[in-house]
């Protein structure tokens, strides 16, 4: 009982063109991986700028009050240094500092840092995530799978079907020259021949 031979030029079709997929999917994650940290970064700066500039506003109001009212704030108390004309005014300069210290609280409970660390997290798992030793021996494994396929390929099938398509197209092309070469030579021979002209009767 014959065996039939196993089939290796596809098995080396094969290994290149896994190895093709894997290299092309493991780039595709890397630069995807990078591009989405990219976006995310420049969404981290510019919520981050927004932020500061919100809560650097809302603490410049409030200095502004404590200036204006000639009120100096310590770390444990306000002292207020002033003498109000009367209560109604006392009462408005303790409202105004209420509603600027309500402002700050608003933008602090806003948790906007917090976001913006998970943020920065997210962008350091990506980055680092493209830069995984994991990731680069999927790179690599592809890479070399397909060039490995490709050489065995080539140099166990592909070379002998080259040389033979060569050979056929050789052996036509002389073929044809030597078609011409006849059909030339019977072209002078018929040229060489003396023309017999019909006699009137």
């Amino acid at each position: 009982m014959n065996v039939p031979n196993l089939p290796t030029d596809n098995l080396y079709k094969f290994m290149a063109i896994f190895g093709l997929i894997i290299f092309v999917f493991s780039l595709y994650l890397i630069t995807s991986l990078r591009s989405n940290a990219n976006d995310l970064i420049i969404q981290y700066n510019h919520e981050n700028s927004n932020f500061n500039r919100r809560y650097d506003k809302v603490w410049e109001e409030y200095n502004q009050l404590l200036e204006k009212y000639h009120i100096e704030r310590n770390t444990d108390s306000i002292n207020v240094i002033i003498s109000a004309k009367d209560s109604t005014e006392l009462k408005e300069i303790i409202k105004s500092l209420r509603q600027a210290e309500l402002a700050i609280e608003k933008v602090e409970a806003d948790n906007v840092q917090y976001k913006l660390e998970k943020e920065k997290n997210k962008i350091e798992y990506l980055i680092n995530s493209s830069d995984s030793w994991e990731m680069k021996i999927l790179f690599l494994f592809g890479l070399i799978m397909m060039n490995i396929g490709f050489f065995l390929w080539y140099h166990k099938n592909q070379i002998y079907i080259d040389a033979e398509t060569k050979y056929k197209g050789e052996t036509f092309l002389e073929l044809v020259k030597e078609a011409e070469k006849i059909k030339k030579q019977k072209e002078k021979e018929e040229k060489s021949k003396p023309k017999i002209e019909d006699s009137e009767p």
